[in-house]
């Protein structure tokens, strides 16, 4: 047992009684340092406020809904430049590829189609980290030729020097 928490009483009560005393003194000693433990804001890391959180959302949902329009109509538009700037340099393909063979992948299936049409609608956006990571939920209209699908799909974004770029994506349920 810590000197600190060690008694006169400790010393000459019998065996049986030293845990009640111990636990006492635990009690007590936990209620008058609680104030030591509680966690304090620095400087460099403030609390998040409600209202900092609205006001992350008011700014950013925009940006983050204008980058996923602009990254389905370039892929749509077959602009692959602008398809492959909206994904980070850190996205995660999944699924085992390097990102080189997954962009050599993405480039023959979309040039491969003769037309293309994407449309996503639905979105729900939620921010974490304030402000630096969001979570869009959309659904996803693809048609080309006789193939059209609509699937719910989440595209998951970090702010990078400014900018909203998707990190990784998936459809849902798959």
């Amino acid at each position: 047992m810590p000197d600190l928490l060690v008694t006169p009483a400790d010393k000459v009560l019998p065996a049986e009684n030293k845990a009640v005393t111990s636990v006492a003194v635990i009690n007590a000693a936990t209620i008058t340092t609680a104030d030591h433990l509680k966690p304090r804001a620095t400087p460099t890391q403030a609390p998040v406020k409600p209202a900092d959180v609205s006001s992350v959302r008011s700014s950013q949902e925009p940006r983050v809904r204008q980058l996923v329009q602009a990254w389905a109509e370039a892929w749509g538009q077959k602009n692959l430049d602008a398809y492959f700037a909206a994904y980070s340099s850190s996205f995660n393909p999944g699924s085992g590829d390097s990102r080189p063979s997954w962009e050599e992948q993405r480039r023959s299936r979309i040039l491969s189609k003769k037309k293309m049409q994407i449309e996503v609608t639905d979105h729900k956006i939620s921010f974490s980290n304030p402000g630096s990571q969001a979570i869009a939920v959309l659904t996803q209209s693809y048609q080309s030729g006789p193939v059209a699908t609509v699937s719910h799909k989440t595209l998951e974004l970090s702010l990078e020097k400014g900018q909203w770029l998707i990190t990784r994506e998936w459809v849902n349920g798959s």
